[in-house]
C-alpha cells in the first residue's frame, strides 16, 4: 500500500511473439502469376517492346510450349561439349526465363499508365515471380565450361529469333550472351500439396471439377 491505497496493479509482462515465417506462395498463385502477366506481356505490340523485352518474350514462348502447355513444370535440352568431347552430350531442365517479364512489368508499373487497379495487380504478381524465381547460373552451371557451353548454345538460339523477327542487322555476339545468363531468372513452380493432390483425387472419383467440391 502507498499512503493507505493499494498499489497500482502492474500490467503483465508480455514475451514477444516468435517471428512468424511468412507463408509461401501456392502453386496455383504462381501460375496465375505468370499465365497473367505473360497474357499481357504477349499483348504488347512489337514496336513497343525493346530488343531483349522481343528476345525475351520468344524464349519463354518456346519453353512454355514444350513445358507448361505440356502440363510439366519443364522441358529438357541437349547440350554438347565440344571442348571435351565433340560426341558428349548431356541432359538439362529448362524452366520458363522470367527475368525479361519482371522487366516489362516494372516499366509498365513505372510508367503511371496502368489504371490503380492494374497497376495494384501487377506489382503483387511481380513480387510472387521474383519470389519464385532463382538465378540460371547457380550451382554446377557456374562452372566456367559450363557456362561457355550455354553461351554457345544461347548464341545461336537468339541469332534464330533474330532472323525470325526480321531484325537480322543487329550484332548478337557472345559478350552479350554471357551478360544475358547472368540476368537470367528461371521460374521454380511449387509443388502441389498434399490437400490440393487430395482434393484432384476427390475430384476425379466424383466426376467433379475442384470448385464443385463443397468444403
Amino acid at each position: 500500500m502507498t499512503n493507505g491505497l493499494p498499489a497500482p496493479e502492474q500490467p503483465p509482462v508480455l514475451s514477444p511473439e516468435p517471428a512468424r515465417r511468412p507463408e509461401r506462395d501456392t502453386r496455383e498463385s504462381v501460375l496465375e502469376a505468370f499465365e497473367e502477366t505473360y497474357k499481357f506481356f504477349s499483348s504488347a505490340k512489337d514496336k513497343d517492346l525493346s530488343i531483349d523485352e522481343l528476345i525475351g518474350r520468344e524464349q519463354i514462348r518456346k519453353i512454355k510450349k514444350d513445358s507448361l502447355d505440356q502440363d510439366r513444370d519443364y522441358t529438357i535440352v541437349i547440350l554438347q561439349e565440344p571442348k571435351i568431347d565433340p560426341d558428349l552430350t548431356f541432359r538439362e531442365h529448362r524452366t520458363v526465363p522470367v527475368d525479361s517479364l519482371i522487366s516489362f512489368l516494372t516499366s509498365k508499373i513505372d510508367s503511371e499508365t496502368l489504371p490503380p487497379k492494374e497497376k495494384a495487380k501487377y506489382i503483387e504478381y511481380r513480387g510472387i515471380l521474383a519470389r519464385n524465381s532463382v538465378p540460371f547460373l547457380r550451382s554446377h552451371r557456374q562452372d566456367v565450361d559450363y557456362r561457355e557451353t550455354e553461351a554457345e548454345q544461347q548464341l545461336v538460339e537468339v541469332n534464330e529469333i533474330l532472323k525470325t523477327l526480321g531484325k537480322t542487322d543487329i550484332v548478337y555476339g557472345k559478350e552479350k550472351s554471357h551478360e544475358d545468363l547472368e540476368k537470367r531468372r528461371d521460374l521454380i513452380i511449387p509443388r502441389e500439396t498434399e490437400v490440393s493432390v487430395k482434393i484432384k483425387e476427390v475430384a476425379h472419383e466424383k466426376d467433379l471439377m475442384p470448385d464443385d467440391i463443397e468444403s
